[in-house]
């Protein structure tokens, strides 16, 4: 179930992230004539939803499958433990940290105008 909740976090982070790209981004200028396609002012609230799905809920179903299988072998020798799944599961944080890094820069530049700091 953990392995579940964080694939479908990540998986819906990057259409999240894509939706933000190709229907809501306009060219920002950020650093020395660099510009990037980022979120207008008003549509933030998508990345902030994909920020919460990653690197949030994926580190959270990390740590659920790794108590959830201590636990269990604590409970019963004869559980069979799924390495595989936490292994996959440190990969989609490792995802879930770069989409999550998106979703900020998506954030960062509403918000500061939003509060003047622009």
């Amino acid at each position: 179930m953990p392995l579940l909740v964080g694939a479908g976090a990540v998986l819906l982070s990057v259409v999240l992230a894509v939706l933000v790209l190709v229907l809501l981004s306009a060219p920002a200028q950020l650093f020395s004539g660099v510009s990037l396609p980022l979120v207008s002012s008003d549509s933030w609230a998508l990345s902030l939803l994909g920020y919460l799905l990653t690197p949030l809920v994926v580190i959270l179903a990390y740590g659920w499958d790794v108590a959830w299988q201590r636990q269990a072998r604590a409970d019963n020798r004869n559980v069979v433990l799924h390495p595989g799944y936490t292994r996959v599961l440190k990969w989609l944080m490792i995802a879930g940290i770069v989409l999550g890094a998106w979703h900020v820069l998506n954030l960062a530049v509403p918000l500061a105008e939003a509060w003047g700091l622009a």
